[in-house]
């Protein structure tokens, strides 16, 4: 039973009902689950004590689900696929477009519990064109359930298009059609003719219920008049068709030659629909047209015509009046012509590349140079050939072509051979100055070039390029630039072909140095990088500042002949100086003169870290730029203590606190001409130390003594000087005024000083007996 699923909602009856009266009793059912439930009221028979009961019953149903719908996109009168669950009792099912009020399904059927199939209303959505996405919903005993339209529910189609007027009904290609009917959607709509795709007018503009199209070539090629070709016109929405009749369209399909000939030629066009009127045109190298003369003899499938002289690859068209001209792509050959070359001269070798321009190479097959076929070339172009390499054994001459007859070059192509070197004079020279002449045999105006050189033949150690002067075939003239390194150099001669190397050697005597500039005009010392500008530089010479009669040497780096570089030292003064270089054979001094700024100081460190005022113990201070001038001071809050320093050198300064100082903790300061720089850390200064008694005195062995004083604290001894023996006592307390310490009992019996030490530079001493 399932009592929980009925409600006793009302009744008439009263606690007791007399035989044969009625009473009404109203229960209302509310399932837990689905399925029959069932439920019962009991009943007391009062004569007999019997107990009777009624038996209620109810069926469970749960609401539907709508998982899909298949196919998602369908046309109006369309049967879809429904799947969900409980779809067993199905009263009905509806379709509502977006924007539209529910319509119900022309049918449906229940397949299953989770299938049924249902019939989309030829009329849903009114009018439109538009796919509409459509909400589906399904009613059962249970409830209703839906399924939105659109993505992953159902989109219906707008209406299909409908064909009532094709006009005219035939034509040729090229000629126009209108298309009258509903359905047609404006930018997706297509339209073909026979299978062909027709384009579409730009005017008349299309419709909903018009559209004109242009009858494409390919509605028919079979050269007789088609009729009743099919026409259709398609969208998302269907396929509407009609019929056409298509003419016979004039169309060249071949030539009785394989597609090339050369000017003047005679060929035949092979195609359909040749007419009397029909006319043929070649294509100029300027890009238009030029008319054939057709000969005698023309029928509907062939025209014989004479290639004219101005022709040139491109299309050869059969134009007749009425019909779109029909075309295909013809190679005129023409001889070729060579218009240019370059280089005009290089080396018999496989490295020399030589480019050929001039027209009509695209079928080239022999290229010379000379009389001698070239190693390769390339037809980079019907415009261009590149010869990629010559055979040794080429000699100077004209370039020819063969390609559908030959051409050879008005110009000759120049083999050069390797230089020879005969002699040169003179064998000694001064850079920049001395003019060499070299004698020997196929230099090459403006294709030769002259080296210094030192070491193996193929693979020197010093290759120095050379400024040539004059060239001739057989006189090569030039002087070693500026700055070349004084020594004993071959002469080599280099042209496309090779090299010579004289035998003989030229010394090359060196050169005083000049000064060109250098920069930057203003530099700091220690920090800025200088760059000389000039000649005859060596990896010796030398660099120097120049102040009146004071020289200060620098250290120069080495760049090349004409370029040194150097910092000027961090000692430099600040000032203003001339520039000097020097080298084994001589110096050069600048007009324009160097401005040195002084760096400013940095400080690395300093130790130790507490002096004593006054004091022996030297501090020393680390860090750059320490240079002539540089001075020390202490500083602390706005009180600042000068101080007596030493340069030991541009990174290390000493010092020693003064007596001045008073103890405190300050800051180390830096200062030279260029700025200052403070220490981050810090130095602690003590007073010196001052004894004012000892107590008792005299002390006696084994005995304790009391020192009283200032400043007594530190990490130094105290130390007890008798008779030439010095001793170091043990303390037991020691304060800043006060020392107790026991004598001991070897400490020698004598008039002599006891002395405190604090460990920072700073002692004090007393006279003392011990008895």
């Amino acid at each position: 039973m399932n009592n929980g699923d009925f409600t006793v909602s009302s009744t008439t009856c009263r606690a007791t009902l007399a035989a044969g009266r009625s009473c009404t009793v109203t229960v209302s059912f509310k399932a837990t689950a689905d399925g029959i439930r069932l439920a019962s009221i009991p009943i007391i028979h009062s004569g007999t004590n019997a107990l009777s009961h009624l038996v209620v019953t109810g069926l469970g149903v749960s609401t539907p689900t709508i998982t899909a719908v298949a196919p998602t996109l369908a046309g109006r009168g369309a049967t879809v696929t429904i799947t969900g669950t409980l779809l067993t009792s199905t009263t009905g099912v509806t379709f509502q477009a977006l924007g539209q009020v529910a319509q119900a399904a022309t049918s449906f059927t229940v397949i299953n519990d989770t299938t049924i199939t249902a019939v989309i209303p030829a009329n849903l959505s009114g009018t439109t064109n538009a796919p509409l996405a459509t909400a589906v919903a399904v009613t059962t005993r249970g409830g209703t359930a839906s399924l939105a339209g659109g993505v992953g529910g159902l989109t219906v189609n707008g209406n299909p298009p409908i064909i009532t007027l094709v006009a005219p009904a035939s034509g040729v290609a090229g000629n126009s059609v209108t298309i009258t009917g509903s359905g047609f959607v404006v930018g997706g709509t297509t339209v073909a003719i026979n299978g062909a795709v027709a384009a579409i007018a730009a005017t008349p503009a299309a419709t909903a219920t018009s559209i004109t199209v242009i009858v494409p070539l390919a509605a028919n090629t079979t050269g007789a008049a088609l009729a009743n070709a099919p026409l259709t016109v398609s969208t998302a929405n269907g396929v509407a068709t009609s019929r056409y009749t298509v003419g016979s369209t004039p169309i060249l399909r071949s030539f009785t030659v394989p597609g090339r000939a050369t000017r003047g030629s005679t060929i035949s066009l092979v195609g359909t629909g040749f007419t009397a009127a029909s006319t043929v045109t070649f294509t100029t190298a300027t890009g238009t047209t030029v008319a054939a003369a057709v000969l005698a003899g023309r029928s509907a499938t062939s025209l014989s015509v004479v290639i004219p002289l101005t022709a040139v690859q491109g299309l050869v068209t059969v134009n007749t009046v009425g019909f779109l001209p029909s075309a295909l792509e013809f190679v005129v050959d023409t001889p070729p012509t060579i218009t240019s070359f370059t280089p005009t001269s290089g080396a018999a070798n496989a490295a020399t590349k030589i480019v050929v321009t001039g027209n009509n190479f695209r079928t080239a097959s022999v290229v010379k140079v000379g009389k001698t076929n070239v190693l390769a070339f390339t037809v980079d172009s019907p415009t261009q050939i590149t010869i990629t390499g010559l055979d040794p054994a080429t000699r100077t001459g004209a370039i020819s072509i063969t390609a559908f007859g030959a051409v050879t070059s008005t110009g000759t192509f120049t083999v050069v051979l390797p230089p020879t070197i005969t002699t040169f004079t003179p064998t000694t020279a001064t850079a920049n100055t001395t003019t060499v002449s070299v004698t020997g045999t196929n230099f090459v105006v403006g294709g030769t070039t002259v080296d210094l050189v030192q070491g193996p033949a193929n693979a020197p150690t010093a290759v120095l390029p050379q400024t040539v002067l004059t060239t001739t075939a057989t006189t090569i003239t030039f002087r070693a630039p500026a700055g070349t390194p004084a020594g004993a150099y071959n002469v080599r001669v280099t042209n496309v072909a090779g090299f010579a190397r004289s035998v003989a050697n030229l010394t090359i005597t060196l050169q005083a140095p000049t000064i060109t500039s250098f920069t930057p005009t203003t530099a700091t010392g220690g920090v800025t990088s200088v760059a000389i500008t000039g000649t005859s530089f060596t990896a010796t010479s030398t660099v120097s500042l120049v102040q009146g009669a004071t020289v200060r040497a620098q250290t120069p780096a080495f760049v090349n002949p004409t370029t040194l570089t150097f910092t000027p030292a961090a000692a430099t003064p600040a000032g203003v100086y001339t520039v000097r270089v020097t080298n084994a054979a001589g110096t050069a001094t600048s007009v324009a003169t160097l401005t040195v700024l002084a760096p400013v100081p940095t400080i690395t460190s300093f130790a130790p870290g507490t002096s004593t005022a006054g004091g022996t113990q030297v501090e020393t201070v680390t860090g750059t730029n320490f240079i002539a001038g540089t001075t020390v001071a202490l500083v602390s809050g706005a009180t600042v203590v000068a101080q007596t320093a030493t340069i030991a050198s541009s990174t290390s300064i000493t010092f020693t606190p003064s007596a001045a100082t008073a103890a405190g903790v300050y800051n180390v300061r830096v200062t030279n001409s260029a700025g200052l720089v403070t220490s981050t850390a810090t130095l602690t200064v003590v007073g010196k130390p001052t004894i004012t008694s000892i107590t008792p005195n005299p002390g006696a062995q084994g005995k304790a003594v009391t020192i009283t004083g200032t400043n007594l604290l530190g990490t130094g001894t105290v130390t007890w000087f008798a008779s030439g023996v010095t001793q170091t006592l043990t303390t037991t307390t020691r304060t800043a005024t006060s020392i107790t310490l026991t004598l001991p009992g070897t400490a020698t019996r004598a008039a002599g000083t006891i002395t405190v030490d604090n460990g920072a530079g700073g002692v004090a001493s007393i006279a003392f007996t011990i008895g």
